[in-house]
């Protein structure tokens, strides 16, 4: 763990935001999230695991997010038999720059709390999926729904679509 501790400290992971721990190795990995966390507990930590048994042990070693390349790639294949259209419509997503996007908008703080009418009105170049809120997803939420800081807002939307939202935000 020292050569670890040392390995990070130089990389400068006392002031970094986050940390990607996504070697060939999940053992590796597991180390990464550990000593991260044990140097610096606010940084976000994404990490890879090959074998998915792994999963609880690397949120246990402090991962905040788990990836399992292997796992999501079954997924992934099992998904395009059973909804081909739905797999296109994603990779065209993810292809394009110009394009649809599925993005999230964090509610910053001091923002004034308000319902959904009145700070998203319908649009063509986005569309309210969900909110993510203290943990838990609302899918397809009311009018009536209340917007809070610390909420993120998760839209389909264009690069236009996107900065409309972010402006109604900072507003």
């Amino acid at each position: 763990m020292q050569t670890a501790a040392k390995a990070l400290r130089k990389a400068g992971v006392m002031s970094c935001a986050s940390v990607f721990a996504v070697t060939g190795d999940d053992s590796h990995n597991l180390m990464v999230s550990l000593s991260v966390k044990l140097l610096n507990a606010k940084a976000r930590v994404v990490a890879r695991v090959h074998d998915i048994r792994n999963v609880n042990k690397a949120r246990r070693a402090g991962a905040d997010e788990i990836v399992s390349p292997d796992f999501t790639g079954g997924m992934r294949i099992a998904s395009a038999m059973v909804r081909p259209h739905v797999v296109n419509f994603m990779d065209q997503m993810l292809r394009s720059d110009e394009g649809l996007r599925v993005e999230e908008v964090l509610v910053p703080d001091g923002f004034r709390e308000r319902p959904l009418k009145d700070l998203l009105p319908k649009s063509r170049d986005y569309i309210l999926m969900a909110t993510h809120e203290q943990g838990r997803w609302v899918f397809n939420p009311g009018d009536d729904h209340m917007v809070r800081a610390g909420h993120a807002i998760v839209i389909m939307a264009n690069p236009g679509g996107r900065e409309t939202v972010e402006e109604i935000f900072r507003a």
